[in-house]
């Protein structure tokens, strides 16, 4: 308040007065860590001194975000990763309040946020079992946290040694072969960066075994007590590792193992013309061997001629016959075999065999032998079966006894 005085007199007293306003605080400086921020990674925005010149200590602080310069939604003292990207520079602002007004806002440093690396998760080689000559195949399974498309590079090693293929395929033809360790070293590119290299576990090339050889009987239809069978190799077994080949050689005869056979060119490939007999099934197998395993085996089979095949150089009419033997039934098929059989009574005169595979006395196909003695041979021309010297039936069905006359 003032009172006037002019030396003599004091005049009327006026008083005024003045409000002093708040004066709300400043921040020095924002930060905003970490700097070095990948996809996943959450910032941190801390506010620096705060100073308040009517002397209050204890404040509170607003935050906001830009991205890219453009505001967002948040307004925490953090910011995770679902609200930015890889490439956008993110900035923090924060004021303070001194609990009666805000100050300015001061900004952080801007921070850009970096592309991750990409990362190979996964190898995988087909086929998972890999021979000589046969295409290798390399798939690969890859995680990108920025969500961009990931391909691989390819380097591949063969014992160790780098090989000059950069593809997703290996051919044996040109770079391996049997034993060989193969593995492949895949380096991830997001398009922006390398990611690191990963290893395959060691894929070894197995053993390739020859393929079967050609092979064959001769004769193709050989006749008993007449005919030796050879077996033979017409077309050798081929292997893709290179490997000499080896053979083994074996029979059966109706399903049987036979094991008397005798050698012409490969052990055992041969079977004495005495050894065969009529209606008897023959296959010869051949397997390979590269000298570690064997290959497929070749096949051949012949079934012996049920058919008495006669004599070689003479054509006989049967109309010429001095005796015909008749058989006992319809489809007896008797003379299928015929044949001498030694003198048996001791007249000097050899006496004569006859079979009929499928007479059915002994049950069908059960088979009937016969064995005349010369001596009782008349002058009839024909001989019932039934009135032979010497029978001989079949056990049981199928026996088809006679079908080979010893």
């Amino acid at each position: 308040e003032v009172t006037p005085y002019d030396g003599m007199h004091y005049g009327p007293t006026k008083t005024g007065s003045v409000t002093i306003l708040n004066s709300p605080p400043t921040i020095e400086s924002v930060s905003l860590t970490p700097d070095t921020v990948y996809e996943g990674d959450t910032f941190t925005c801390t506010p620096g001194v705060t100073t308040d010149i009517d002397g209050v200590i204890v404040f509170t602080y607003a935050y906001s975000w830009t991205i890219d310069g453009s505001p967002i939604s948040a307004s925490s003292s953090s910011l995770d990763s679902t609200q930015f990207d890889r490439d956008e520079e993110v900035q923090c602002h924060v004021s303070a309040s001194d609990g009666t007004s805000y100050g300015p806002d001061t900004s952080s440093n801007a921070v850009t946020v970096l592309n991750t690396a990409p990362e190979v998760t996964g190898i995988t080689f087909s086929p998972s079992v890999v021979f000589t000559n046969e295409v290798l195949t390399v798939s690969i399974t890859t995680s990108d946290a920025d969500g961009d498309s990931v391909v691989g590079g390819f380097s591949w090693y063969i014992n160790g040694t780098s090989v000059a293929a950069s593809g997703e395929t290996l051919s044996g033809l040109a770079f391996f072969e049997r034993d060989d360790e193969i593995t492949v070293t895949v380096t991830p590119f997001d398009g922006t960066d390398l990611g690191t290299p990963l290893s395959s576990d060691t894929i070894i090339v197995q053993n390739t075994p020859p393929d079967a050889p050609g092979i064959s009987i001769t004769p193709p239809e050989p006749v008993a007590f007449v005919d030796d069978m050879l077996c033979q190799i017409d077309t050798d077994s081929t292997d893709a590792d290179g490997d000499a080949v080896t053979y083994s050689l074996g029979w059966t005869k109706d399903g049987a193992s036979y094991s008397d056979a005798t050698t012409t060119t490969i052990a055992g490939d041969t079977v004495s013309a005495d050894e065969i007999r009529a209606y008897e099934s023959w296959t010869c197998t051949i397997v390979p061997n590269d000298g570690t395993e064997n290959g497929t085996p070749g096949v051949s089979n012949v079934s012996i001629d049920t058919i008495f095949a006669g004599w070689p150089s003479q054509d006989v009419n049967l109309s010429e016959a001095d005796i015909n033997f008749v058989g006992e039934n319809l489809g007896d098929y008797l003379g299928r075999n015929v044949d001498f059989v030694g003198d048996l009574d001791g007249d000097g005169r050899d006496d004569i065999g006859l079979v009929a595979p499928e007479n059915d006395d002994g049950g069908t196909g059960a088979g009937k032998a016969y064995i005349f003695l010369a001596s009782s041979l008349g002058a009839s021309p024909s001989v019932p079966a039934s009135s032979a010297d010497y029978l001989f039936v079949g056990e049981g069905d199928g026996d088809k006894l006679g079908g080979d006359y010893t």
